[in-house]
């Protein structure tokens, strides 16, 4: 038989070929109710699910991603998983990585597993029919919200029922929460960053498995909510994620805010405490994190009630990302320096980005801080317990915390002391949206784009629906008279599908055309990397990228998409605006904040 040459068109013909039949080939044994797929560590039998729009689609629940982090694991990288022999049965949600959610309530109980790595793909239909040649559909990866302290990947939290009425293979899965995800000693012994480090192993089994599930390796957009997209900045900034994505949306969260900036001494200090509180000894870090890695899960996670200065709803969130040290030991770290720095550098994947935000943000505290009476009655006999609360101490000299709470409380709250009017209440949201969610984006975008960073969108939801998160943050039935805005997470339930958090769950007309734009828009950015892009719209772009090659993002410039309406008045719009909440920005820009230390002059670090 003669050899046979191939031209390189003919070449790589037959390669796409030969990839696109053995993705037809590898689920198999389809039928109504059981697909199985190979994947790189052995064979596993799914279920199926339909879509909002009643397409059916393959959902394969608790794939194991990293060894259980459990006994010498605990507080070390994730490890890779080994192969399993027979069916792996994938049809059930898998544990939750082990929690208190304070989100949600006053006084929660631990609950999940410290064997809780695991990660759920949703992959259309279609791919479960042999002998059918089908083209790789986009990926998106979305990362669950919780504070860092909370959340899981369950599929009535954060369903994939919306987006699967379209050819994309969707991706969500746990990582480990509060003192298991984070605790660090600022050496090798514990350098910390566990849940990012579990979320770039679950990147990376993506990378090598979402062949068998119909997905393109090369067209994955990785997506978070609140915590989660906290954690899609900092896999922009690091090293360890390079290659794992080509696109991102962050929605209500970056690295910049100080709730998901790395912390200095107080991770160290923290760990002091927590081994304290649980009875290790702390005379060295190598028999401390041994000593911490025999103490039952329960009473680890139990130890941050040692934390809590603020009655039974605020509690603090002591553990937080670290900045790492690489060494023979710790050969990967996640993250090495500030996040300002690395931006400083250009050190960052340059990817397309959207970046959004919900009007009230503050929501998430405001809620239960007005309508659950104590917690009202504490602000009010202490009104400067606001103070603490918003982390002033972590932006300014000491010296000058008293003097920016007195401006804090004359732009806000009039110079008020109480909260007990429409307008206090507004000040109370606004400025927790402003410290938490709104400056740490406005302070992203602009100095992403002032150090070349291409292709960012924003956009700001202002849509006011049947159901809100609100009521959820809120954690009582008790009412205030006071109409309460669009809350932080609210963006959320018009793309994922959320019946495990409220009751008898239904979209009104309104809220599904609403939901149907949101999840065009992501659909599109996912597939084409821009959510309206020229070829679907032509010339007639209604959501362009911010301006490149501009030293400074003047306000005139700083254009983003808004959408707004109320489902009880009955509409909805989408404009095109500028003018970032410019008064509040201009606040805190004009502070000496020292994160705002390096907007001034700005120079590149190169």
């Amino acid at each position: 038989m003669h050899g046979l040459k191939l031209n390189a068109f003919e070449a790589a013909m037959l390669l796409t070929f030969m990839a696109q039949t053995f993705l037809v080939s590898s689920i198999q044994n389809c039928d109504d109710n059981s697909p199985v797929t190979k994947t790189k560590y052995g064979e596993a039998r799914g279920t199926i699910m339909k879509s909002r729009k009643g397409k059916l689609f393959a959902a394969f629940k608790g794939l194991p991603y990293a060894e259980p982090p459990i006994g010498e694991l605990r507080f070390r990288a994730p490890k890779e998983i080994v192969k399993w022999s027979g069916i792996r049965n994938a049809t059930e949600e898998p544990p939750v990585c082990i929690q208190q959610d304070f989100l949600f309530n006053r006084s929660p109980t631990v609950e999940g597993s410290e064997d809780c790595l695991y990660i759920n793909v949703y992959s259309p239909k279609q791919f479960c029919r042999p002998r059918k040649i089908a083209k790789l559909v986009p990926v998106l990866v979305f990362i669950h919200y919780g504070a860092f302290i909370a959340g899981d990947s369950r599929s009535d939290i954060i369903g994939p029922e919306y987006l699967m009425d379209n050819d994309v293979v969707v991706v969500t899965f746990n990582y480990r929460l509060g003192v298991m995800g984070f605790l660090s000693t600022y050496d090798d012994e514990a350098p910390g960053n566990w849940a990012f480090k579990d979320q770039v192993a679950a990147l990376k089994w993506i990378q090598n498995n979402i062949l068998f599930f119909g997905g393109n390796k090369k067209k994955i957009t990785i997506a978070g909510q609140s915590a989660g997209a906290g954690s899609v900045h900092h896999h922009v900034l690091s090293p360890s994620s390079k290659g794992l994505f080509q696109s991102a949306i962050t929605m209500s969260g970056t690295a910049l805010g100080l709730w998901a900036k790395p912390a200095t001494n107080e991770n160290f200090i923290v760990t002091n405490i927590t081994a304290l509180s649980v009875g290790c000894n702390r005379s060295d870090t190598k028999s401390m994190v041994e000593c911490l890695r025999n103490v039952p899960a329960i009473d680890l996670v139990n130890a941050v009630n040692v934390f809590r200065q603020f009655l039974k709803s605020e509690p603090l969130m002591p553990y937080s990302p670290a900045i790492e040290q690489k060494s023979e030991k710790n050969p990967e770290p996640f993250i090495t320096e500030d996040p300002i720095n690395i931006i400083r550098k250009g050190n960052f994947h340059n990817v397309p980005w959207i970046i959004g935000v919900v009007s009230n943000e503050g929501i998430l505290r405001g809620a239960p801080f007005v309508r659950q009476e104590d917690l009202l009655d504490k602000i009010n006999s202490d009104f400067d317990t606001i103070k603490s609360l918003i982390g002033l101490s972590l932006s300014i000299d000491p010296s000058k915390v008293d003097w920016l709470w007195s401006h804090v409380k004359d732009f806000y709250f009039n110079s008020e002391n109480t909260i007990n009017s429409t307008n206090s209440i507004t000040g109370l949201v606004n400025l927790y949206s402003d410290r938490a969610f709104l400056y740490p984006a406005y302070q992203t975008i602009k100095l992403h784009k002032r150090m070349g960073h291409k292709h960012i969108f924003v956009y700001n939801f202002d849509y006011k629906g049947k159901y809100s998160y609100g009521d959820l943050f809120a954690a009582t039935p008790n009412e205030v008279d006071y109409e309460w805005g669009v809350s932080h997470c609210d963006d959320l339930l018009y793309l994922l599908y959320s019946p495990g958090r409220f009751s008898k769950y239904q979209l009104p007309d309104l809220d599904l055309k609403v939901s149907e734009y949101m999840v065009s828009l992501f659909l599109n950015f996912i597939t084409y990397r821009d959510p309206t892009p020229k070829q679907l719209f032509g010339e007639k772009q209604l959501w362009e990228e911010l301006p490149d090659e501009q030293l400074y993002l003047n306000e005139e410039d700083f254009h983003f998409l808004d959408i707004s309406g109320s489902f009880e008045k009955g509409f909805y719009h989408v404009n095109i605006t500028n003018g970032f909440y410019t008064p509040r920005m201009k606040f805190w820009e004009n502070k000496p904040l020292l994160e705002n230390k390096y907007f001034n002059n700005l120079t590149s670090i190169k």
